[in-house]
């Protein structure tokens, strides 16, 4: 997001030998973001975070830019 590419969840394992709840890996992350963006993200990651915004001339990272992940 804060590069201005479009966000999206990867579960991929390719070492692992079972098949992860994609929905629910999706819903944890999603989670996590809205928590961040409630609570504020670390430093380090805001400060790649603003770097990157000020690289890409992105917009703030705000929840509306992380809608409720569908279900797939």
């Amino acid at each position: 997001m804060a590069a201005g590419f479009p966000f999206n969840v990867s579960c991929d394992n390719l070492e692992g030998d079972f098949e992860p709840d994609r929905i629910v890996f999706q819903r944890r992350v999603h989670a996590q973001v809205m928590e961040y963006l409630e609570k504020g993200i670390p430093a380090r990651p805001a400060r790649l975070i603003e770097a990157l915004q000020n690289y890409y001339h992105t917009p703030e990272i705000t929840a509306e830019r992380f809608p409720w992940p569908e279900d797939l």
